[in-house]
């Protein structure tokens, strides 16, 4: 039975305004990220341009949900966005990607995106400390 009414929805065709809708939706929920070790503020800049403006005016598409950097590159993208931004600014710590940093650094990353202007910490937590929760 389960089969079938997946199978019902394969045939039902969406309307092109349905599509578009569902595609304006998506594209405000997206974090557009650039987690790279040579990162610049000239490539945070135009990360920031792209989630303002991620298609031509024309289409109507919203901007994007957040721009997403290392602790370092925070600074950069709250200064492009600005305190007002539909834009956040999030950034990976805690020794992203692995998660293995001490607990100090951990907390020093955290500590300092926050102070530059990041809205959230997307963070990582190495499996040992989650087995002794």
């Amino acid at each position: 039975m389960a089969e079938e009414r997946a199978a019902s929805f394969a045939k039902r065709s969406i309307k092109t305004s349905a599509k578009l809708l569902g595609l304006k939706i998506v594209a405000s929920m997206i974090d557009l990220t650039t987690l790279e070790g040579k990162d610049t503020p000239g490539k945070v800049a135009y990360l920031c341009r792209k989630a303002l403006q991620p298609a031509p005016p024309r289409f109507s598409v919203p901007p994007c949900a957040a721009v997403c950097v290392y602790p370092n590159m925070v600074r950069y993208a709250r200064r492009f966005l600005g305190s007002d931004s539909p834009v956040h600014v999030a950034s990976v710590a805690t020794g992203f990607p692995s998660g293995q940093y001490p607990m100090r650094t951990k907390l020093g990353e955290t500590r300092r995106a926050v102070a530059d202007g990041a809205d959230e910490i997307d963070m990582v937590i190495e499996s040992q400390c989650v087995s002794h929760w």
